[in-house]
């Protein structure tokens, strides 16, 4: 009997390692900083990766570097800086398949030169992302989200960037300040929101927009010029909140719309729609 109980006791014991093997460890908080030396760039792209946390990019101020950041994180990050001239930084995290459950938001920091052109790509899996480019010199942005959020505010600049913008689900909220321009060469919306707000004497390019089940809302002050070119709606709707005037097309969602003094507008606001397969557009 006493031998029996010790072959058991034995036995608990090599199922309970077995079972803690294969239970994921609870995901654990870190905190790094890193940085990079502007060391005579000319330009610079710089990609943000962020897959959970809550980040927060913006300008430097008197700073010799060309970024600097502050993170935490549960998996291990990645920070590179390649290139002389021209060069390329990418600030990543691996989660290493750990999901974290702690009350606290974990939060990135992320701090930009404002003495170098940038090329910015942001790109958020489930987290949070706000952009406030005031200062920032910008040759182009690159907007991509699968369920999390980005908030991007542009200001105004000598040279509109072009940005695009990629959105699986979740929502990107791109904000022109006034007197602003900006060039969108590319907006592909799966099952999310792209809203784009327009600022007062904004100039605006807005082309290849492809709506799938998602949403994209247009906001423009009253009295603004624009050019409305919607090519293709399947099952999708459209939504004008006032009125435009048709120079081309007799379906009801697909042609060509514009404002009366569209062609002698000093700030226009052009859009052309692609597709809209099961989605939605709006313009308020």
């Amino acid at each position: 009997m006493k031998f029996r109980l010790i072959w058991l006791a034995g036995l608990s014991l090599v199922f309970a390692a077995c079972s803690g093997a294969n239970t994921p460890q609870e995901a654990v908080d870190k905190t790094e900083s890193f940085a990079a030396a502007i060391d005579g760039a000319a330009s610079a792209a710089v990609i943000v990766d962020v897959p959970f946390e809550k980040a927060f990019v913006s300008a430097l101020a008197d700073s010799p570097n060309l970024i600097e950041a502050e993170t935490e994180f549960i998996g291990a990050m990645t920070f590179t800086s390649e290139g002389d001239e021209a060069k390329t930084v990418t600030l990543a995290e691996d989660t290493q398949g750990q999901t974290y459950t702690g009350d606290r938001v974990l939060r990135w920091n992320v701090l930009l030169t404002p003495d170098v052109p940038l090329d910015l790509t942001l790109r958020v899996a489930s987290g949070e992302l706000a952009l406030d480019a005031a200062g920032l010199d910008l040759t182009g942005v690159a907007l991509t989200v699968a369920s999390g959020l980005i908030d991007a505010n542009l200001p105004a600049l000598d040279i509109a960037p072009p940005v695009t913008v990629d959105v699986a689900g979740g929502a990107v909220t791109l904000n022109l300040a006034e007197g602003s321009a900006a060039d969108v060469t590319q907006v592909n919306v799966g099952a999310g929101q792209f809203n784009l707000n327009v600022g007062e004497n904004a100039a605006l390019n807005v082309a290849n927009v492809n709506i799938g089940a998602g949403e994209m809302v247009l906001d423009i002050p009253r009295g603004a010029a624009i050019r409305l070119e919607i090519k293709s709606v399947a099952a999708g709707s459209v939504n004008l909140a006032f009125s435009l005037t048709r120079v081309e097309g007799t379906d009801a969602d697909e042609g060509i719309w514009q404002t009366e003094g569209f062609d002698s507008a000093e700030n226009p606001i052009t859009v052309v729609i692609e597709s809209i397969a099961a989605g939605r557009f709006e313009l308020r």
